[in-house]
């Protein structure tokens, strides 16, 4: 709803954009938290309970880490991403693959193969939105190989 209200009035659109809530480029699209929403759906629908809980760790805390290194320290760019982003975004991601089995008992392999899916699927540019693919992606593919182990 908020979305919807946001794309029609644009003065509230506007404030958004100037307080920092939005990105120039979500100006006239869906924000990367509704497509993050979209994805968190889908895996709570149709994921098991650990892929899910893996992959939305590595999407917030890996995106996060990308950007932060990527913009302080990004000199070895590729469009909006940067070599240094990208493997903060992978050493991020496995961290969390190394909490995350454990304490969910949630098989390694399958948590690195996810934190990989991750940050590969961050670093190509797909036509739908990071915030979307890099959890969606990386849930349904945990889900797969954990179910076929």
């Amino acid at each position: 709803m908020l979305e919807g209200g946001r794309l029609f009035y644009v003065q509230f659109n506007e404030f958004l954009l100037r307080c920092g809530i939005l990105r120039e480029r979500e100006r006239r699209k869906l924000s990367a938290i509704t497509w993050f929403v979209l994805a968190s759906f889908l895996l709570a629908l149709f994921a098991s309970e650990k892929a899910a809980i893996a992959a939305w760790l590595y999407a917030l805390f890996g995106d996060w880490m990308a950007a932060v290194v990527g913009t302080r320290w990004g000199k070895h760019r590729k469009g909006e991403k940067s070599l240094e982003g990208t493997t903060a975004n992978l050493l991020a991601c496995l961290f969390l693959a190394l909490l995350v089995s454990p304490s969910l008992e949630f098989p390694l392999a399958v948590a690195i193969a996810g934190a990989l899916v991750a940050t590969v699927v961050e670093l190509i540019p797909l036509p739908l939105d990071d915030n979307f693919t890099v959890p969606f992606l990386a849930g349904f593919v945990m889900h797969f190989l954990e179910r076929i182990r």
